[in-house]
């Protein structure tokens, strides 16, 4: 179990990919509360060649983003999740 508000600075813990997409969720406007209960549970293979936390990181933001927002503009964001929260280069 881990508990850390949302907003809280990258830590280098497997939590900064959901801290950071509720993060960037709510800066975007598409999330109003400040904290919520996260479980995840995840069937994607060892090495199927997708990345776990940008699989975290875009699932976090689906769960929260409007209907309407594309898949390439959620790919934009998770994507400056990574390189702005995470501070990954990719």
């Amino acid at each position: 179990l881990v508990t850390r508000p949302i907003g809280a600075k990258a830590s280098g813990c497997w939590s900064d990919y959901v801290a950071g997409a509720l993060d960037k969720a709510r800066t975007l406007g598409w999330l109003e509360t400040t904290g919520m209960d996260v479980a995840i549970d995840s069937a994607i293979p060892h090495g199927s060649g997708l990345s776990s936390s940008a699989a975290v990181i875009v699932a976090m933001l689906r769960l929260v983003a409007p209907a309407s927002q594309s898949e390439p503009a959620l790919a934009l964001e998770a994507k400056a999740v990574e390189n702005d929260y995470i501070g990954v280069p990719c």
